[in-house]
This record gives C-alpha cells, structure tokens and sequence, in this order.
C-alpha cells in the first residue's frame, strides 16, 4: 500500500475513533499510525480536534497548547527513534 492511501486510511481511523469508540482506542490507533507512517504530524489535529469535542473547560486555551505542543514533541521524538533502529 502506498504511503498516500496508508496516511488515508489512518486519518479516517482515527476520525471514526473520534467519534465512535472511548479515548483508549483513539490513543492506540494513533501510536499506531505514528509508528506505521512517517512524519505524521496530523496526530496534533486530531489531539486538539478530540480535545475540543471532549475537553471538559473551554476557557482553558494553554491547555489546548500545551496539548498540541505534547503531541508534536512525542511525534518528532518517534521520528528521531525510528531513524536511530534498524528495521525501520
């Protein structure tokens, strides 16, 4: 499968995820495709996306930030490990 058709296939995983089934599948499907698929800086879109569906206070802005920022850093140091192993 081509890389194209795999980030696809993730993204509509984790929007069905979103929506359909508790935050414990959405979080191991998104490990998944951070593992799967490179560079997949999506996951940030989908953290605030699910974290402004489901976050409990809105006036909390730094909170969304710090969110987004975690989930970029967690990617960027996935991506940095990946090049570090042989079989990836």
């Amino acid at each position: 499968m081509k890389n194209g058709m795999k980030r696809l296939c993730a993204n509509a995983g984790i929007f069905l995820s979103l929506l359909l089934f508790p935050w414990w599948v959405t979080l191991i499907l998104a490990i998944a495709s951070v593992f799967l698929i490179g560079d997949f800086y999506e996951l940030a879109l989908w953290a605030y996306a699910g974290d402004t569906l489901y976050g409990t206070d809105a006036s909390r802005m730094f909170h969304s930030v710090l969110l987004i920022g975690g989930v970029a850093f967690f990617v960027f140091l996935v991506e940095r490990a990946k090049k570090m192993t042989r079989f990836y």
